[in-house]
Order: C-alpha cells, then structure tokens, then sequence
C-alpha cells in the first residue's frame, strides 16, 4: 500500500516485480508481461477476524485481553467482542439500528458507543455483562467517537449539534453537554491521554481545509497544540500510547500513500509501518504497549478487517 518515506525508521514490506528484458538483437525472444506479485506482509500481523464482512473501529479491554469492534456480519453494524488473539467471537449488541465505534469504560465493565437505534444517532452504553444499552445523549445531528475519561468521569465525543463537527464532553452519567471546541473547520475524535489532563484529536483548523493535522488540548479546550507538521498528508483516528509519551495514527498523502505513524509527543515521526494496504485506519494500542490493533482493508474494493501487529516490528 505504501511506498515511501522515512524519517526516523521506515518499515516497508513489498516485493517488486522484475521480468526478463529484451535483447533488441533477438526478435525471436517473446517477452511475456511479469506476473502481478501477491501482496505480502510481515509475518508478525495477523488478520482478528478474516471475514467477507466490514469489520473496524477495534477498541481494547482496560486490561488488554479483550477487543470490541463494529462489524456488519450479521446484515447491520452491531458491536463485538473478542479475544486479543481473535478467538471467543461474541456479540454485544443486537438491534436494526447501527451501533459502531464502541469505547471502554476504564474499569472495563461498559462501553460507550454511536448508535441510530432511535431518533437521531446518539451514544448508548452498555453494561458488558448484558442486559440492555442505557441511553446517553442525542441530538438531530449525529453524535460521534466518544472515548471514556481515565477516571470515569466524562465521556469526550463528536457533534455536529452546533452546525460543524466540534468537540464536547458530557457526564458519564448523563445531563447537558460542554463544547470544547469552535472551529472554522472540524475537530474530530476526540482522545483522552493516559493520564487524563489532555485530549487528542485531528482537525484542518490549520490548513484551510486542506489536510488533517493531530492536536491536542487541555480538558477545558484551551492550551490547543499542533503536534504534527506535515502539509502534504493527512494524519486522522489517532491513539495515545499507554504511557501517554507517544501516538500511533493514520497516515495518508495526496498520492494515497498510507501507512500507520508513531509520532513523539513533541510530534517527531519516530516509526511509519507501510504493509501494503489499500486503506489503514483506526489504530488503537494495547493497554500493555506492545501491540496494535486497526482496521484496514486490504485490497481496493474489499470490506476491512481487524488486524494485529507488534509494535516493535
């Protein structure tokens, strides 16, 4: 999927073709077009759940031996939970409304997530022991990405309640919405750091709606930092790591050049993991630090998958 650039470290898997030239003094030698190579990547990446249907959005347990992912297997988008090895398929939701890009709480017993279950597309919760998911907050515009503060507090989110994709924040249980943000151009998902004093999010507040950059803010929505600097590419869906010191994102360019990117705090390129997708999106890191899951179809016209890889590799 990816071609190019390195700036600290590139990985890049991908074989390149070579066929056999010509000799312009022998017209009888028939030169046959190289076949296609088959896309290959590291070993060390395996696909979760390996199914004909749209699988994505992977969120992990507080305690990493869970995912929760959206997936349309069973005719709409309903969440659900796995092993970290992909093993243990369960599912959470069960509606003919969507339900997608579920969030944990941080004791791990709930999830918060998106749904059109009712009037508009709100945030539900839901208890992982069962039962029924309780209603959050809606409003006539959707409400997106909602990620669950580290003390259990406040869940951060999306809404375009206001008219434009801005930030806001709500009690976790219930009651009127704060807006964090106020931008010409949106700002999106929204990403509360391990420590719980900043958010992380991406937006072209900066570019002229051109390309999307991360940011990061305090829980008020001031002290607002650029973190990447990087015109030619868009950088969206990020993630903190687990110690809050670095943030894995995707990557995108004009040239659908895309790739998964560890960026410092301070926003240095530090890794750019290039494994020959079509699209790679959605990364989230293990509460261990070790590994990442995402979402990524691997093949143009082809439905996304959950996939796994080392961080290290």
């Amino acid at each position: 999927m990816v071609k190019r650039v390195a700036l600290v470290a590139v990985i890049a898997v991908g074989l390149v073709a070579c066929a056999p030239a010509q000799q312009p003094d022998d017209p009888e030698v028939a030169v046959e077009p190289p076949a296609p190579d088959p896309v290959e990547r590291p070993a060390t990446i395996t696909n979760l759940t390996n199914h004909p249907a749209e699988d994505r959005a992977p969120a992990w347990s507080p305690d990493g031996r869970f995912l929760a992912f959206e997936s349309d297997r069973d005719g709409n988008r309903d969440l659900y939970l796995m092993a970290g090895d992909g093993s243990g398929l369960q599912r959470l939701t069960v509606d003919d409304g969507d339900d997608s890009q579920p969030a944990w709480s941080p004791d791990g017993r709930r999830i918060v997530f998106r749904s059109d279950r009712d009037a508009g597309t709100g945030l539900w919760i839901h208890d992982i022991d069962g039962g029924e998911p309780t209603f959050l907050l809606a409003d006539a515009s959707p409400e997106l990405t909602p990620d669950w503060s580290p003390d259990g507090t406040r869940i951060a989110f999306t809404s375009l309640r206001a008219g434009n994709a801005d930030i806001w924040a709500v009690a976790a249980q219930g009651g009127a919405p704060t807006r964090l943000t106020d931008s010409e151009y949106r700002d999106v998902w929204p990403r509360f750091s391990p420590d719980g004093e900043r958010l992380l999010f991406f937006s072209r507040r900066d570019t002229d709606g051109a390309r999307d950059q991360l940011y990061s803010m305090a829980l008020d929505g001031a002290d607002v930092e650029r973190l990447t600097e990087q015109p030619t590419h868009h950088h969206f869906t990020p993630d903190w790591s687990p110690a809050g010191d670095r943030v894995i994102t995707a990557i995108s360019d004009s040239d659908a050049d895309r790739a998964l990117g560890i960026f410092s705090a301070a926003g240095e390129l530090e890794l750019r993991f290039a494994d020959n997708y079509n699209r790679v999106f959605q990364p989230a890191w293990s509460p261990d630090g070790t590994h990442l899951a995402y979402a990524a179809r691997p093949e143009e016209g082809e439905a996304a998958e959950v996939f796994i890889r080392p961080v290290s590799q």
